[in-house]
């Protein structure tokens, strides 16, 4: 999505700019990415969905850019890998609590 002001509304926009003023720093701001690919799910109907995938350590942190001379400015979100990336198994199970909706595993392929 594109987040240019004019297809914004001022709510919205609000909203945006007090979560990028309140983003966690420092060590607060060190979470986990999980990737894997959706082709990798042998079966979706499956109660719970088991697939390969890797866990990467990473810091979340809200960045800039844009400069002199009237450029735009933009604000956007890096995620910087802070490790090695882990090797695992995420397990899905569809229709669960947000809590317990996705667990991993590290290590078993």
């Amino acid at each position: 999505m594109s987040a240019d002001r004019e297809f914004l509304n001022d709510d919205f926009q609000a909203a945006i700019v007090s979560a990028f003023k309140t983003f966690p720093n420092g060590n607060k701001a060190a979470t986990n990415y999980f990737r894997f690919f959706e082709t990798d799910i042998v079966d979706d109907t499956a109660n719970p969905i088991v697939v390969e995938c890797i866990k990467l350590p990473i810091i979340a942190a809200p960045t800039t850019s844009g400069g002199p001379g009237g450029e735009e400015h933009v604000t956007g979100l890096a995620l910087s890998g802070r490790g090695d990336a882990v090797l695992g198994i995420m397990t899905i199970t569809p229709g669960a609590t947000q809590d317990e909706k996705a667990t991993y595993t590290s290590g078993v392929w």
